[in-house]
C-alpha cells in the first residue's frame, strides 16, 4: 500500500510541475496573475485525491515541497521563510491546511450519502411477515 501510495504522490508531483511549465515561471506575467493560474489550474492536480489516502506528514511535506520549489522560482529566492510569506501574502495556505479542509468536506458527503443509502435501503427493504396481508 505505501509503495502505491508513493508512487500515486510522486506521479502527482510530475504533473503538477508538467502543469506549470506553460506559464514560463517568473518569466513574463506578474507574479500575481502566475500565482493565481498556479491555485486555479496547477493545485488541483496536485492534490488530487489525497482527502481520501491515508498522508503521513512525510507525504504532505513531499507535495509541500513541490509547491515551495515552484514558489522558490517565481520569487526568484532560496529563504523558506520567503517563500511562506510570500503564499501568505498571495492567500495560497499550506499544503497540510489544504488537505485537512478536502478531508473534511470529503467526510462530511461520504456520511450524508450514507446517511441517503441508509434511508432509502430502510425503504427498499421487504415488509415483516406480519404486516403482509393478502
Amino acid at each position: 500500500m505505501e509503495r502505491r501510495l508513493v508512487g500515486h504522490l510522486n506521479m502527482l508531483k510530475s504533473r503538477f510541475i508538467v502543469r506549470l511549465m506553460p506559464f514560463k515561471i517568473g518569466r513574463i506575467a506578474s507574479e500575481n496573475a502566475i500565482v493565481e493560474l498556479i491555485s486555479t489550474k496547477c493545485m488541483s492536480v496536485l492534490l488530487h485525491g489525497v482527502e481520501v489516502c491515508p498522508l503521513r506528514k512525510s507525504h504532505i511535506d513531499s507535495l509541500q515541497f513541490a509547491v515551495n520549489g515552484c514558489f522558490m522560482k517565481i520569487f526568484d529566492t532560496k529563504c523558506k521563510e520567503t517563500v511562506y510569506e510570500c503564499m501568505d501574502v498571495f492567500g495560497c495556505f499550506a499544503i497540510s491546511n489544504i488537505v485537512k479542509q478536502r478531508k473534511s468536506k470529503f467526510l462530511h458527503k461520504f456520511i450524508s450519502l450514507k446517511k441517503v443509502a441508509d434511508l432509502y435501503g430502510q425503504c427498499l427493504s421487504p415488509l415483516p411477515k406480519e404486516e403482509i396481508t393478502i
